[in-house]
């Protein structure tokens, strides 16, 4: 394919999905865009000279929700030149995503496809709606973002051990082990490994890309040999410290652990199958696609859940004795492609995710590329038997797209913002509770017409679905405490938080402790407030809101030195935290040092300035504080 071809389907494809996606483009943050982006302190507080936060992301595993620092990278870098303006995200979001497409069509270029099936593949590809969620909600730059280099390794990889002008067929192995060993193919072999890693780096569900590279092998010479297998060798290799990072950030961090991840062996061989044919009939079908999906009850008792697994068994074994039919060899290579690329969420082991839903649109943003280019296959062979020297037949297919498109534009409407897209999951999934609990959360936190009360009846709604639901607990205490002073009503609602949270070692957990503990020390019960916070602190030590608390339970207790060192505390998890700072300043004030008051009141100020030079309601009390203190006895 000639560069200018390539170039004009760029922008013709990024053409459509403006249009296309234009109802979310100006979205505001959903679920988990303000926790990794706008609300993240190692990335919002940083700037372009020190950048504290953006290391933390690249050396701690317990920095963020998980191990991704290139793609934070990337946010902290959109932040510096686009803070609170949300276009840009979506537009790069957008830019991605048409790139992604276009080196789709340059593999599949690569591999000799037929025009047809490369260009059909392609424009699938862009144009599912099942790649909505992927393209329209911020915090999936992590999607298009990995699928670049995800893309551009196999490229590489490509490019390693195929010669320029060879064909893919089986005369070419020894021509292609040939130019393997050349030094032109050893360096694309080197920068295969190289951008392997830094997909990894952006998500790390892009490591079973290792797992199908000897795929490629067998499209191109029909069979696999020994030295195929060798060469996927060193990218397995580069897996596993990844998967060791992902494994114990799960574990630790978000808590993936004790019986609310449980689930039996028959229970895991059921929901695999189920899974895989969940995204097969959302593929097929894209209509109703939502944010959040019911999760199903694995009951093994359930004939119905017994259905994929035996369809998918005789697939195969269907698939594995006409192995030598193109077509079911074809069939065959797609289906592994797409089981290997889906096997990290397909509930072998335990994810945070599943304690809400078993299936998420953004997970088969890669994992459905090879049911796209088999339904293109598909139909091209089709046309083919039906009319093989009628251009027009040929092509018309592409009509079939119009459709695709049309409910691609349908579903980016309910991105516009998260009230929209809770309401169009409640509507889809009524009975599962995690739409409830954030539409609640959305109404209530509305900047112009806040509707506590349908908040109110929207969470305990979702406490309904699922009485053990610690989030909805957590966050209708909070509402209950800050908007309707119902202090044993919310008391009552954090205690259900503690006891529900599915592992102690869990964020929501510690969150509950620390609002319980803010509701004693509000009630005037202090001490029972240290001893809640202390214990939030002891399963959850980088919580900086713990460490904060403490310090200001502690300032309100008049145990200054325990506030010192609390306060100290949050400081050395977060060094830009404002409220921290000014707190500190009156603690160091009531110690009777006012020069090192003077200096945190300085630095609260500095963190609570906004880029154009406003002050934040911190700023403003620590610039009072600051004024009333006696002059400086030393320089600053």
């Amino acid at each position: 394919m000639k560069p200018l071809h390539s170039i004009l389907f760029f922008f013709a494809v990024l053409l459509a999905l403006v249009l296309l996606y234009a109802p979310s483009v100006h979205g505001t943050p959903l679920m988990d865009d303000d926790i990794l982006i706008f609300q993240n302190h190692n990335l919002t507080r940083d700037s372009f000279s020190h950048a504290p936060g953006l290391k933390n992301t690249w050396t701690s595993l317990s920095a963020n929700q998980d191990f991704y620092p290139l793609t934070l990278t990337s946010w902290w870098l959109q932040y510096q030149l686009f803070h609170d303006n949300y276009f840009p995200y979506h537009f790069i979001n957008l830019l991605l995503h048409a790139l992604n497409a276009t080196l789709l069509l340059l593999i599949l270029n690569r591999l000799l496809l037929p025009l047809f099936v490369s260009l059909f593949s392609a424009l699938l590809f862009a144009l599912h709606p099942i790649n909505v969620q992927s393209v329209a909600w911020m915090a999936e730059h992590k999607n298009t973002l990995s699928a670049l280099f995800y893309f551009l390794t196999i490229l590489a990889y490509l490019r390693a051990i195929i010669p320029p002008s060879s064909s893919l067929r089986s005369n070419d192995v020894r021509a292609s082990q040939a130019h393997s060993k050349t030094r032109g193919g050893l360096n694309f072999y080197v920068l295969a490994l190289i951008l392997f890693i830094l997909a990894m780096l952006s998500k790390p569900l892009t490591m079973t890309l290792a797992a199908c590279l000897p795929l490629l092998s067998l499209i191109r010479n029909r069979r696999l040999t020994l030295r195929d297998l060798l060469l996927c060798l060193p990218f397995l290799a580069l897996t596993l410290p990844m998967i060791y990072a992902t494994v114990r950030v799960q574990t630790l961090h978000l808590g993936v652990t004790g019986p609310a991840f449980h689930l039996s062996i028959l229970q895991r061989i059921l929901l695999a199958p189920n899974v895989i044919a969940h995204y097969l009939s959302k593929l097929a079908f894209p209509y109703p696609l939502t944010f959040a999906y019911e999760k199903w009850p694995l009951n093994p008792d359930d004939i119905l859940l017994w259905i994929a697994p035996l369809a998918l068994l005789l697939l195969f074994t269907a698939l594995i004795i006409f192995r030598r039919n193109p077509i079911a060899r074809a069939i065959l290579i797609a289906f592994l492609w797409f089981i290997l690329a889906l096997s990290p969420a397909l509930g072998f082991r335990p994810i945070f995710w599943h304690l809400y839903y078993y299936v998420a649109d953004h997970i088969a943003y890669l994992p459905a590329i090879p049911m796209f280019v088999l339904f293109a296959a598909g139909i091209h062979k089709f046309t083919l038997v039906l009319k093989p020297d009628d251009r027009t037949i040929r092509f018309s297919p592409f009509a079939l797209l119009i459709p695709f498109a049309a409910l691609t534009y349908i579903h980016a409407r309910a991105f516009a913002g998260p009230v929209a897209v809770w309401q169009q999951a409640m509507n889809a999934s009524p009975k599962s509770p995690l739409p409830y609990m954030n539409l609640g959360v959305a109404i209530a936190s509305d900047p112009i017409q806040p509707d506590f009360k349908l908040a109110r009846q929207l969470l305990e709604q979702s406490i309904q679905c699922d009485p053990t639901y610690a989030d909805a607990h957590l966050n209708l205490g909070r509402l209950l405490l800050l908007h309707f002073n119902d202090l044993d009503g919310a008391r009552a609602q954090f205690r259900a938080a503690i006891d529900n949270a599915p592992a102690k070692s869990q964020r929501t957990y510690s969150d509950s402790l620390v609002n319980l503990a803010f509701l004693l020390d509000k009630a005037g019960e202090t001490q029972q407030a240290i001893s809640a916070i202390n214990t939030a602190i002891q399963f959850a030590p980088g919580n900086v809101d713990a460490w904060y608390n403490l310090g200001t339970f502690n300032l309100h207790a008049n145990d200054l030195n325990a506030a010192l060192s609390a306060f100290n505390q949050a400081l050395v998890l977060d060094p830009v935290h404002a409220s921290a700072h000014a707190n500190l300043g009156v603690t160091l004030q009531k110690l009777n040092r006012p020069d090192d008051a003077r200096l945190e009141f300085l630095r609260a100020i500095q963190s609570d300035t906004k880029p154009d030079g406003a002050h934040g309601p911190i700023a403003d009390f620590a610039q009072k504080a600051m004024n009333a203190l006696p002059p400086a006895t030393k320089p600053n």
